[in-house]
């Protein structure tokens, strides 16, 4: 069960996943959640890409180093490299066409990264002090896949109806098939957000059910939905004008499977990455 990290408004997104198995079948996820990015790659914008970019210097330093490499997989516009190492690592870079100079043939030649996934062995999960598990041991390990754009189900476009005018996120959280936390930030009144939650909600079957309350200087309320989901919406406003807010949409237990964003907003959530078996953190 992935965990997706968003931060403020840019479109890079980070996934979580604790996954059981040996090296091989680590590996083979990594690959598998590059590859699923990198195939989708052909939808992005390059203006999408370029302000996903969080160290372009780093990036090229990268890439450097892979056009010494072969790589373990390619497609249409796309590489895929990996390292077996004590970090496993896969890297999945944009492949450009160069064009022909002077009656040469054309070339290609890395452009970006696309995605990178690491995978970390959880050595609590083995015996103490015990080696790194070899190609054939099983072990339970923590995946983490960051794609330079944001996830095509989802991300964005669930949650834009939870930002008030004036406002923006600074970042969010989402666990697939279970809870989100929503930073925000922004100019205005506590009353005139308070205002906008009410009718937010109201207008997706979300029932104000507690609230607002307001101890000190932080206004608090809470929203319902059909006894599928809870939103705790708390407001801290400042002297400057500034107000923050942090939103907490809780699933209750045996309701269904939409996500809170795709309540009337018709988006929806990233997915596993097929063929393995994540497990849920606890």
């Amino acid at each position: 069960m992935p965990h997706f990290l968003e931060f403020g408004a840019r479109s890079s997104t980070l996934a979580r996943v604790v996954f059981q198995g040996d090296r091989r079948a680590a590996l083979a996820q990594l690959r598998r959640s590059c590859r699923d990015i990198a195939e989708r790659a052909a939808s992005w914008s390059g203006a999408a890409v370029e302000e996903a970019s969080t160290g372009r210097a780093a990036e090229e330093r990268l890439l450097q180093r892979l056009r010494d490499i072969v790589p373990v997989e390619q497609g249409e516009g796309w590489r895929i490299y990996q390292h077996d190492g004590p970090v496993l690592m896969v890297v999945a870079a944009r492949v450009c066409s160069v064009g022909a100079e002077r009656g040469e043939p054309p070339a290609t030649r890395l452009d970006s990264v696309l995605s990178w996934g690491v995978g970390l062995l959880q050595y609590d999960a083995a015996s103490p002090g015990a080696p790194s598990p070899g190609a054939a041991s099983p072990a339970r390990w923590t995946l983490l896949t960051y794609s330079a754009a944001a996830r095509v189900t989802g991300g964005d476009a669930s949650l834009a109806w939870l930002v008030p005018p004036g406002g923006r996120r600074t970042m969010s959280m989402q666990v697939e098939q279970g809870g989100t936390l929503v930073g925000l930030v922004g100019e205005g009144s506590p009353r005139a957000w308070v205002g906008f939650f009410d009718d937010a909600f109201a207008q997706r079957g979300w029932v104000r059910q507690a609230g607002w309350d307001c101890p000190g200087q932080v206004w608090h309320a809470r929203y319902g939905r059909a006894e599928l989901e809870t939103c705790d919406v708390q407001l801290a406003g400042e002297e400057d004008g500034v107000i923050s807010g942090i939103l907490t949409i809780t699933r209750v237990a045996g309701g269904d499977e939409e996500r809170p964003g795709q309540a009337g907003d018709g988006s929806a959530t990233g997915t596993d990455e097929g063929g393995a078996k994540p497990r849920a953190e606890r």
